[in-house]
């Protein structure tokens, strides 16, 4: 893909799957789009200063579509766009994981996100893959949580079989 500044410029390109920020962005309304837009070109477009601008007009942006929405966008079209782009292709899970919460509107976990990464920019630290991001972090709990739930349900069937003389495998579980 051809680097110019004003057709395609680095800091929203960059990705091998030769999808740029505005493919998916023009499907989506205002406010997620710049939202988008600026989680994906913070920290490559200026230096620390700029990369904390550019992430808190994310969240100023994600803030207002929670207080007045604006209308609906395609987002459907740009999930797909998103989807076709690995999340290794990307500089940082976080960056991936963040885009994918203003996607499937999922807010308040993209502004965690965002504050966090905020937070540590603030302190000096550029390195955004180096935050772990909250909304994962709650997937693979809730996914622990299910497995724990599955394994003490099989415990108390196994009881409730014993205690009415019933054979391993012969309850109904329906």
């Amino acid at each position: 893909m051809r680097n110019d500044d004003i057709n395609h410029p680095k800091h929203y390109a960059g990705c091998p799957a030769s999808i740029e920020c505005i493919d998916i962005t023009r499907h989506l309304n205002f406010q997620l789009g710049n939202a988008v837009k600026y989680i994906w070109r913070a920290g490559k477009k200026g230096g620390l200063e700029k990369e904390i601008e550019d992430l808190k007009k994310a969240e100023w942006y994600l803030g207002d579509q929670c207080d007045a929405p604006g209308p609906d966008g395609n987002e459907g079209i740009a999930r797909i766009i998103f989807s076709l782009i690995p999340r290794r292709a990307f500089d940082s899970p976080l960056r991936h994981s963040l885009i994918e919460d203003v996607l499937y509107g999922r807010f308040d976990e993209a502004c965690e996100s965002l504050e966090a990464w905020i937070a540590k920019a603030e302190k000096g630290g550029r390195k955004c893959e180096s935050l772990t991001c909250p909304s994962r972090a709650r997937a693979v709990s809730k996914r622990k949580r299910k497995r724990k739930r599955g394994r003490y349900r099989e415990r108390e069937w196994a009881r409730l079989g014993a205690r009415v003389g019933v054979g391993e495998g012969e309850i109904d579980r329906a």
